[in-house]
């Protein structure tokens, strides 16, 4: 049997042992409008001032769904308070003071949308 996924310790892991956590971020104050690309962008450079290239390549960060107050991302399960602490490092994007709070975490986005409708 021919097993597909990622080298982890020399190792080859099937893919369905790599889970995925959806973080619902919210933008919780700021001055102006700020696309969803510019929060991700400074997430990831968060993630690399504060876990290198290593922790940033080990987050998998990708943006999932965004709104004009909300984001939505999913990162690698292993990496989840990482990502928790690189979200609450950010106060700055492109010049804008920011504040964003993180409203909930969840390991399929159904759940996450229900919880998303109720807050």
């Amino acid at each position: 049997m021919k097993v597909l996924g990622s080298l982890e310790g020399g190792r080859v892991i099937p893919l369905k042992t790599i889970r995925r956590r959806y973080i619902l971020i919210e933008l919780v104050k700021s001055s102006m409008h700020i696309d969803a690309k510019h929060i991700v962008s400074e997430l990831k450079r968060s993630l690399l001032r504060l876990y290198g290239e290593y922790g940033l390549s080990l987050a998998d960060i990708h943006p999932i769904e965004y709104g004009s107050s909300y984001l939505v991302i999913s990162c690698d399960h292993r990496m989840l308070q990482q990502v928790r602490s690189a979200i609450a490092y950010l106060d700055r994007i492109g010049g804008i003071d920011v504040l964003l709070c993180v409203s909930s975490v969840s390991g399929t986005l159904k759940k996450l949308r229900m919880r998303m409708r109720f807050t």
